[in-house]
């Protein structure tokens, strides 16, 4: 596992720094999008969340997989309460051999293995990314620095 740093709230710095693990807050890793394989559309979805409950940091991974040509929905869901099986680096986050985002050169790779589905997309980097809201301060209903998030 990577160091922990501090949540920097507004002041944020970059990409990479939001990347890694940070003390005292909820965070993910995620991506969704659609697939266009061979004339056969697809959804997917890749989720970490490591849940920040009282003096709990329990892993969260959710992974789907829609088929719309056989309108066929699958969809795997685990935890991991100590975190034991998880690791979070400078280059990738994985839950154990079941799931892997990935940094590359060119972009994200994601591999999923959801036991009855599985996959293993290469995302480039497309247009880059981009801060949401107030240069990536996003408030969560009222206006308290743990009430917030960079997004």
């Amino acid at each position: 596992m990577s160091k922990k740093i501090a949540y920097s709230g507004k002041d944020h710095g970059s990409f990479e720094r939001e990347w890694q693990l940070h003390k005292n807050c909820s965070e993910w890793w995620y991506a969704t999008g659609t697939l266009d394989s061979g004339g056969n559309l697809y959804s997917f979805q890749f989720t970490l969340i490591r849940a920040r409950a009282a003096f709990l940091r329990p892993y969260i991974l959710m992974l789907a997989l829609t088929d719309f040509q056989t309108q066929k929905h699958h969809y795997y869901q685990n935890f991991d309460f100590l975190g034991k099986s998880v690791t979070v680096g400078d280059a990738a986050v994985a839950f154990g051999s079941t799931a892997k985002a990935e940094k590359t050169d060119k972009g994200i790779r994601l591999t999923a293995d959801g036991g009855t589905f599985g996959y293993d997309i290469s995302l480039d980097y497309g247009k880059g990314a981009v801060w949401h809201c107030d240069n990536g301060y996003l408030k969560m209903g009222v206006d308290k620095p743990g009430q917030s998030t960079i997004y």
